[in-house]
């Protein structure tokens, strides 16, 4: 005697276990598109931040020996360098703009005044605040530097 579904068997047919792959296979691939997004941001974030490190400790150099700082930031292509003293940082894929008169220069160079770390722009020094933008992909932030006070802090432009 041959069994049926209507025997009371129960199970799937063939046609209902491929629907319910094609639907897990198809929330797997934006669930990992927006992870690799995500991913891909975090790692933004981390470049630009590890650019901060350096510029704050320039800051507080100056403050602590009452000598200038002076911190270089220049762009050549998709890749940034960042000189302060003897110590050169190398940031790669990574793009920036320095807001000047009609666009964006990729050449910056500020110094920390001793001795209370403000910052300086060109010569003859002029105190003021300073953005530099970052892209990277689709993501933005963008740098500021308190001119006064020097301090430096990172905003998310997305």
């Amino acid at each position: 005697m041959e069994r049926s579904r209507r025997d009371g068997v129960a199970g799937f047919s063939l046609i209902e276990i491929l629907m319910v792959l094609v639907v897990l296979g198809i929330l797997m691939s934006l669930g990992i598109s927006s992870y690799v997004r995500e991913l891909q941001k975090r790692t933004f974030q981390q470049d630009v931040m590890a650019m901060l490190y350096p510029i704050e400790e320039a800051r507080s150099t100056s403050v602590k020996t009452s000598r200038d700082q002076t911190v270089q930031l220049s762009a050549s292509g998709n890749n940034i360098v960042l000189t302060w003293g003897s110590k050169t940082l190398r940031f790669n894929n990574l793009t920036m703009c320095v807001p000047s008169g009609a666009g964006c220069a990729t050449t910056t160079q500020f110094t920390y005044r001793s001795p209370h770390g403000e910052v300086c722009w060109g010569n003859p020094c002029v105190t003021m605040d300073q953005a530099i933008r970052f892209s990277r992909n689709n993501n933005s932030l963008q740098l500021v530097l308190q001119g006064v006070f020097g301090y430096a802090s990172i905003r998310d432009l997305q």
